[in-house]
């Protein structure tokens, strides 16, 4: 289990870092520990709030990106997301919340972007499926390796959509998780 101890004990690698990313498989107290002590040294943070679990306003101070799935949007927002109308109406709802940059993968269907001044849809190609286990995190991957290289936000979900949508191709967990290489070329086959 993480403590907010382990979270003191990380500041040197923290100093050493670009951006935070945490999630909600560790105790809430330690991830809000993480987020407040990035943001005193200006990194921006990633929040992917997955497991579903309850969170506050509050508990977003200084996250510069929230990323959450269908089943997670609904249980912050109370909007049941089935398609891109509802999924906007959830992002909405969350872009009022402190984060600026509100994404929800939305499977199949590829990821919404929200932001105060845009809302844009990034479509995931269709291919065969065989086992999501590792969308998320591929997609939580992507969307940072593209930040990381410079990439706009919007081109970045786009990315990250890519390097999800290659992980249900396989089977497995880690197995799934594709290479840079090959989000690249997926993501490259995309564009023309």
């Amino acid at each position: 289990e993480v403590t907010t101890e382990d979270v003191n004990a990380a500041e040197g690698l923290l100093r050493q870092a670009r951006y935070l990313v945490m999630q909600c498989e560790i105790p809430l107290a330690s991830v809000r520990a993480a987020i407040s002590r990035a943001v005193e040294l200006g990194l921006p943070v990633i929040l992917n709030a997955a497991p579903a679990c309850p969170l506050n306003p509050g508990f977003l101070e200084g996250v510069y990106c929230l990323v959450v799935n269908e089943l997670e949007a609904e249980s912050l927002t109370g909007i049941k997301v089935t398609d891109l109308v509802t999924a906007r109406g959830a992002a909405e709802h969350l872009l009022a919340w402190p984060s600026p940059v509100v994404i929800i993968t939305l499977g199949a269907d590829g990821a919404l972007l929200a932001t105060s001044s845009q809302v844009v849809h990034a479509p995931a190609r269709r291919v065969k499926v065989v086992d999501t286990t590792a969308a998320g995190d591929a997609f939580i991957g992507g969307l940072t390796v593209a930040l990381l290289r410079g990439f706009e936000l919007v081109e970045a979900v786009r990315y990250a959509t890519c390097a999800g949508t290659l992980a249900t191709t396989v089977l497995g967990a880690q197995t799934s998780l594709p290479s840079g290489a090959e989000v690249e070329a997926f993501y490259r086959d995309e564009l023309s």
